[in-house]
């Protein structure tokens, strides 16, 4: 994302007026990068402040954990962090969790059904960015924020 220039602040000219209005007040840019190794503890932070400028819980939140190219098992203890936190989590490669059915099912499905977040795991890059845009755009509708 940061070779886009999603994460510059005058990327925010590239946006729908809603974000852009929302980027120029807080002097961000559209795409907020951490580096190159997830860290969450940032991430939960940021988030905490957006919820509470918007007066919700942080599982509300139109926003979405990506870790595209992981490169240690520390972001997959990350990924389980955001998805007690309520977030979608996207990760790739494939993390080692595969070989039992039981963790899939649980960190791909039922903790959503319990109102936590869930990992998506998916390699090919469009249908990821579309993975992000239907979540947050199902966020964004369930805060009135369309």
């Amino acid at each position: 994302m940061e070779y886009t220039g999603l994460t510059n602040p005058k990327a925010a000219d590239e946006c729908g007026e809603g974000l852009k209005a929302v980027c120029k007040q807080l002097g961000i840019p559209p795409v907020l990068s951490y580096g190159a190794c997830v860290d969450i503890g940032k991430m939960t932070h940021t988030a905490k402040e957006l919820a509470d400028a918007l007066g919700v819980d942080t599982n509300k939140l139109p926003l979405v954990i990506g870790a595209p190219e992981y490169l240690e098992q520390k972001a997959v203890a990350d990924a389980c962090t955001a998805v007690a936190l309520g977030w979608l989590v996207h990760v790739a490669p494939v993390p080692s969790i595969t070989g039992s059915d039981v963790v899939v099912k649980t960190l791909t499905e039922t903790t959503e059904s319990l109102g936590l977040g869930k990992v998506v795991v998916e390699l090919d890059a469009e249908k990821t960015i579309q993975i992000y845009v239907d979540h947050i755009e199902k966020k964004r509708k369930e805060l009135g924020l369309n």
